[in-house]
């Protein structure tokens, strides 16, 4: 799926359970899996892109911290 495409899914009426989200990064042979469920579980390694993965979802909605500014790319 693609992000509009899952933009979309959240929008209609439903419960969602659980979600999988593989990003990939330029130059990475790897994608990286970062796996969600409601209310509060949130799971990834950490170990590589975690700044990169965490400005993603704190710009998205899915990560929200204490006091947190996100630089939003125009």
């Amino acid at each position: 799926m693609f992000a509009p495409e899952v933009i979309d899914l959240m929008k209609r009426d439903r419960i969602i359970r659980k979600a999988r989200l593989a990003l990939s990064f330029v130059n990475e042979p790897r994608v990286k899996v970062v796996e969600i469920a409601p209310p509060n579980k949130l799971t990834y390694d950490r170990r590589t892109f975690d700044a990169v993965v965490r400005e993603f979802l704190l710009a998205r909605g899915f990560l929200r911290l204490p006091n947190a500014r996100v630089a939003h790319a125009s």
